[in-house]
């Protein structure tokens, strides 16, 4: 018998994508929870935001939060593929399973780690396009100027959870690729 427990979510925006407020999930557990264990992961999920780290990897004893979790699934299932850039959002409902005990998730509670066998998500995408202004563009050199190594544009910094970031582009000379970096400054 699998136990669920469903919340109501507020799935924050990222940079350039965004999910809405006010939209649901639902957990759903490996074995039957009793009643007590429900309340207590019911008030863990109230006393929590979307981005508070309450979901444990059980392979690797790191931590996620419920944005994390759905950005991968997301991710991983191209969902954005179709949605177009400023204009109406996109409805999704992705189930996420978890088969494997190494790709699980665990959540802590005073009775032990409860085993997360699946995340359904419900919520609504839209990509929200920005321009950035260019702060710095140069090149890499040999102290001669005759050789180029890289090309470099970087824009003005932004707000990413919190914390001031800047993107910048690198163009590599010998092999044409480029090389995207996003600086956290301090």
């Amino acid at each position: 018998q699998t136990a669920w427990i469903t919340r109501h979510a507020e799935f924050l925006p990222d940079p350039d994508r965004n999910v809405q407020p006010n939209k649901r999930l639902e957990l759903f557990f490996r074995h039957a929870l009793k009643q007590e264990i429900k309340e207590e992961i019911g008030g863990l999920l109230k006393a929590s935001d979307s981005n508070s780290l309450i979901l444990r990897v059980a392979s690797t004893d790191t931590y996620h939060s419920l944005n994390i979790a759905f950005r991968a699934v997301i991710e991983h299932q191209s969902l954005f593929n179709d949605v177009v850039p400023n204009a109406d959002t996109k409805e999704v409902r992705v189930h996420a399973k978890y088969p494997n005990a190494e790709d699980r998730y665990l959540i802590e509670t005073p009775h032990g780690d409860i085993d997360v066998e699946s995340i359904q998500f419900m919520g609504d995408l839209s990509i929200i396009s920005d321009e950035l202004p260019v702060v710095f563009s140069g090149r890499y050199e040999n102290h001669l100027g005759d050789s180029v190594y890289s090309e470099v544009v970087g824009y003005e910094p932004m707000e990413i959870f919190g914390s001031q970031f800047t993107l910048e582009f690198h163009k590599i000379a010998d092999t044409g690729e480029t090389h995207v970096t996003l600086r956290k400054l301090k």
